[in-house]
């Protein structure tokens, strides 16, 4: 399956992404510099904790900031 994100940020005020597979579009998002959500974003951190149980890992990003990731996100 051929998958392209197509990425339009020629303007400041607004990012735009597209996900096409196949020729088919699966997924559009718009960013808005007033609205940036963090779902979905890239980051850096250190596991610092893996939870058998909750087959999960604790991880820390710096800057006081924790997440949780799901093994099925990895």
């Amino acid at each position: 399956m051929a998958r392209k994100i197509l990425i339009n940020a020629s303007e400041p005020e607004e990012v735009r992404v597209a996900v096409v597979k196949e020729g088919v579009l699966v997924d559009f998002f718009v960013e808005l510099p007033f609205h940036r959500s963090i779902l979905g974003n890239i980051y850096k951190g250190r596991v610092t904790h893996v939870e058998g149980g909750l087959q999960a890992a604790f991880v820390d990003f710096g800057e006081k900031r924790e997440g949780f990731l799901p093994f099925r996100e990895i």
